[in-house]
């Protein structure tokens, strides 16, 4: 049942963004595992992996990390191009640590392709 299921993913996505922004990434991670295997809603699939990849890169787990950024960035951009100011800032932070997680593997091209990305977003400091 997809509701049951997006509701858990719901669920476990603000349960692991809750201990992301407490600092507690080894637990967000499992949170967010979560959130992803079990959701099908769009937003919270690409909340949970952006969120995910950006832990996995502040643990230094950058393989990980790139397991799952892309994916979050392919569902970041199906997003319209009009985001309000805190998802911009919420895109312009995810795009930085994918372009970390690159460098970190030598994948320099594509991280400053991604880098470029991130400059590009202006937001209402």
């Amino acid at each position: 049942m997809p509701f049951w299921r997006d509701l858990k993913s719901t669920v476990f996505s603000t349960w692991g963004y809750n201990k992301f922004i407490a600092g507690k990434y080894k637990k967000a991670v499992s949170y967010f595992e979560k959130a992803v295997e079990l959701g099908t809603d769009t937003d919270i699939k690409r909340l949970s992996n952006a969120y995910l990849g950006r832990s996995y890169v502040i643990l230094g787990r950058f393989e990980e990390a790139l397991s799952v950024m892309p994916k979050a960035d392919e569902l970041y951009n199906l997003e319209s191009n009009e985001r309000d100011d805190y998802n911009q800032k919420e895109y312009k932070a995810f795009l930085d640590a994918y372009s970390l997680a690159l460098r970190k593997l030598g994948f320099i091209e594509r991280a400053e392709s991604i880098s470029n990305k991130s400059e590009q977003i202006t937001t209402k400091s």
